[in-house]
């Protein structure tokens, strides 16, 4: 699917709470961050709104730019694939996460973790492992 499919009828007015609402369904709902071409532009005509609206809502709501914001997604389903397939590959976490590419998505991580994604999840393991060991003694 394109991001610009089911696109909703334009808005009558600017409402940046009811814009945040509505961004965040669809990309809850319909998971457009694993879409490695999402632009602003696109994200903005599927929400019936223009890129200058999405861009003032993301930036005076969240405090984030659209690409941070959408790296932020890409981000977060990186780490639950990674939970769910430790074994996997950079190229195969990058893609299943809407990233263009391994290196974009370990520049990114790391830039929001201060470590690798690799790294992470061996971090991740162990302190699992600590945690099931104190339950035992």
């Amino acid at each position: 699917m394109t991001v610009t499919e089911g696109t909703h009828t334009p808005r009558k007015k600017f409402d940046s709470e009811e814009l945040l609402r509505d961004l965040t369904a669809v990309m809850e709902e319909e998971k457009l961050y694993k879409d490695p071409t999402l632009s602003i532009e696109g994200l903005a005509k599927r929400l019936g709104t223009n890129r200058t609206y999405l861009s003032r809502t993301l930036n005076t709501s969240l405090r984030m730019s659209f690409k941070d914001w959408i790296n932020a997604y890409r981000v977060k389903q990186s780490i639950r694939y990674m939970m769910e397939h430790p074994a996997a590959n950079q190229q195969a976490v990058a893609e299943n996460s809407g990233f263009a590419s391994a290196s974009a998505f370990n520049h990114k991580f790391k830039a929001i973790y201060g470590t690798s994604p690799r790294l992470w999840l061996v971090e991740q393991s162990i302190n699992s492992m600590r945690e099931e060991h104190k339950e035992l003694v």
